[in-house]
């Protein structure tokens, strides 16, 4: 497995303050990650982009992919599928704390898969994003499983 990808996230993610780093995939693909802040060992990520290298074209059998090979951002699970529009998968273990509940998204269109961190409040009738840590061995290893769970002779 290639890992260039990691080293070029690395070396972008690892400066204070809001970063936006952009790699190649694995797949011929390209990842954006957008982080509120990063140091030698990790970044904050508000958002995962990996841009497909080719069109999907069933969103569903993508989303199963991810479901399955996936398991950076922890175990992620289909929550709605729009065939020809996108596929939605979330957390099927989100944080739990006084305040409301913690997940990771991921929504998959035919030409993107974005995967963000985002948080509700119990007492709030909207959600909001809420940056996650991850080591950047970590963010390499998420933009690379997303590219390839992504490519249909993947299975």
């Amino acid at each position: 497995m290639p890992d260039a990808p990691n080293e070029d996230l690395t070396r972008q993610l690892q400066h204070p303050g809001p970063t936006t780093a952009h790699a190649p995939t694995p797949t011929g693909g390209s990842a954006e990650v957008v982080s509120r802040n990063g140091d030698r060992y990790a970044a904050e990520i508000e958002r995962v982009e990996v841009t497909h290298a080719a069109p999907v074209a069933d969103l569903g059998a993508a989303a199963e992919r991810i479901a399955r090979q996936v398991d950076v951002v922890g175990p992620l699970q289909p929550w709605e599928i729009a065939p020809g529009e996108q596929a939605i998968l979330r957390s099927t273990q989100p944080t739990t704390d006084a305040e409301g509940v913690g997940y990771w998204e991921a929504t998959v269109t035919s030409d993107r898969t974005t995967v963000q961190p985002w948080h509700k409040n119990h007492a709030d009738p909207d959600r909001e994003p809420a940056p996650e840590p991850l080591l950047h061995r970590d963010v390499g290893k998420l933009t690379d499983q997303l590219s390839r769970a992504v490519e249909p002779d993947n299975v």
